[in-house]
């Protein structure tokens, strides 16, 4: 699909608001906190999550320019650069089309134990009713947004200025608050956050938190391959140019928010130096304001949640209808309804998200104790492993560009940095993910000083190494339907052709026999 010039509805400068504004926002405010029980290694994390982010945003915009008139993503690169004739190929892109897919599935138990979170500051939490009442009620409210998405909603543009609006009054509030708090404090954060010890004892630190910690952060960088794929829409001479200064926004703003949050007091209560810690963005607001500046907090969080979400199940649906197209889903789900909308992929959508959310959403909380700001981190970190492996297939996608030439001064020395830095990135997820779903950990032998290697495992390393693998099989279910529904029908019109070339001889025999 091309897109003329003169109707294309973005201006660079547009596109770098939209692009920031995209990519920034609630995966950072949900996230950001948990970097800290990391101590001084939540520097590392973040320049790791950097580097990834800058490599996807340097390889899609790279591809994106061998097509720049073209509405790319994943799904399409992987279709140009392989062969359809094998079968390995064929696996290869439609696992890339149907992971482009799951992510955003994967990420919906995120949003309402966000909401829970945010909102528990209202209640007693040691009251099981009230607990209770509000898990349900904040599931329930998402539950029924996923309904409401399917019935093909959109917001004008007017809501969505106005919904941005208050998405980054919340986040400069909070750092214009933070710094407040840092100054009451004494800026103690600024020393604890930068040590390995807590209050005389050292913090537990671990391979496995490492790489669930890095890997929810990665919600904070989603977006990253949906706005790469959006060039025919921007009226730009340098897209890749619009790219990186979207990726150096972002960059600056969390950069800049996780130095200043840095210097709160955040984690446990052990120190009696400080009243007040600080565990999450609400927290700031309670802190400052009280009862008032929270409910600001939560009604705008609430706000903005559902409006992000209004149309979710539609749009990604929309990301099936060329696999089913191209014969990689069953043609079963190209059926349109009444109003031509494809209400078999809308509905096999809806069923997923559905399941999805409710499994990850009371998994996450069991494991973390029904400690609500733990669940937002390990139901986030599911999605995020998604999204590196997404990362990980585009690079794959990438490489192939590169050996067979497809991209543009192939030589250039800009392109071979970005290969290595590609290539750098691809070992850096790989690392990643075996460690979140073998979450492999150090101890020392009861009775000896020897160290040996454990397998740190619990009820979230279950669900991590069974519902991501399990959707994704699920995904080649519905391929090799479709595959074999392909044979059949190619077997068909062989025999078609075949019995009209019969036909054709015979009434040539039958006119010479007649003659």
């Amino acid at each position: 699909m091309s897109t003329n010039n003169n109707q294309k509805p973005f201006t660079s400068k547009q596109f770098l608001s939209f692009g920031i504004n995209y990519i920034a926002g609630f995966g950072f405010i949900a996230t950001a906190f948990s970097l800290f029980s990391l101590g001084p290694l939540w520097i590392l994390v973040f320049a790791v999550c950097s580097f990834i982010a800058l490599a996807v945003m340097l390889c899609f915009s790279k591809m994106s320019e061998t097509s720049s008139n073209r509405f790319g993503g994943p799904y399409i690169y992987a279709t140009e650069a392989l062969e359809h004739k094998k079968l390995s190929s064929r696996m290869f892109i439609f696992l890339t089309g149907w992971n482009n897919f799951v992510g955003p599935l994967l990420y919906s138990a995120a949003f309402p134990l966000f909401l829970v979170s945010v909102f528990s500051s209202f209640i007693d939490t040691n009251n099981p009713s009230a607990k209770w009442g509000l898990i349900i009620g904040g599931l329930a409210v998402f539950i029924l947004i996923a309904f409401i998405s399917t019935l093909g909603y959109q917001l004008s543009k007017g809501l969505v200025l106005f919904f941005a609006t208050i998405k980054w009054l919340i986040i400069a509030t909070a750092m214009v608050l933070a710094i407040i708090l840092i100054a009451q404090s004494a800026g103690i954060g600024f020393s604890e956050n930068y040590l390995l010890t807590y209050n005389g004892k050292p913090k537990e630190i671990t391979l496995s938190k490492i790489a669930t910690i890095t890997t929810a952060f990665f919600f904070s960088f989603g977006g990253l391959e949906d706005i790469s794929t959006m060039s025919p829409e921007v009226k730009t001479k340098s897209f890749k140019k619009i790219l990186n200064l979207t990726f150096i926004g972002v960059f600056i703003i969390y950069a800049i928010g996780l130095v200043i949050f840095s210097g709160l007091p955040v984690g446990g209560n052990g120190s009696s130096e400080v009243k007040q810690r600080i565990s999450s963005y609400s927290d700031i607001y309670k802190a400052i304001g009280g009862i008032t500046a929270l409910s600001f907090f939560a009604i705008g969080s609430l706000s903005n949640s559902i409006a992000s979400r209004i149309s979710i199940t539609l749009a990604n649906s929309f990301k099936l209808v060329p696999l089913s197209e191209d014969g990689y889903l069953p043609k079963y789900f190209l059926a349109k309804n009444n109003k031509n909308k494809f209400s078999r992929i809308i509905y096999l959508t809806l069923i997923l998200t559905l399941i999805l959310m409710l499994v990850i959403f009371f998994v996450s909380l069991a494991s973390g104790s029904s400690d609500f700001d733990s669940a937002v981190s390990k139901a986030a970190s599911i999605g995020g492993a998604s999204a590196l492996f997404q990362y990980f297939l585009g690079f794959i996608t990438f490489f192939v560009y590169y050996h067979k030439g497809k991209l543009k001064d192939r030589s250039n020395w800009k392109n071979i940095i970005s290969l290595i830095i590609q290539a750098f990135s691809l070992v850096f997820i790989a690392i990643i993910l075996f460690l979140f779903f073998f979450p492999l950990d150090t101890a020392i032998k009861p009775g000896t000083n020897q160290t040996h290697v454990i397998l740190n495992w619990g009820i979230q390393n279950t669900l991590n190494i069974t519902i991501y693998p399990a959707i994704l099989s699920l995904g080649y279910v519905l391929f090799f339907i479709a595959e074999r529904s392909s044979k059949k029908q190619n077997k068909n019109i062989k025999l078609s052709q075949k019995q009209s070339h019969f036909i054709s001889l015979d009434s040539k025999n039958n006119f010479k026999n007649k003659r």
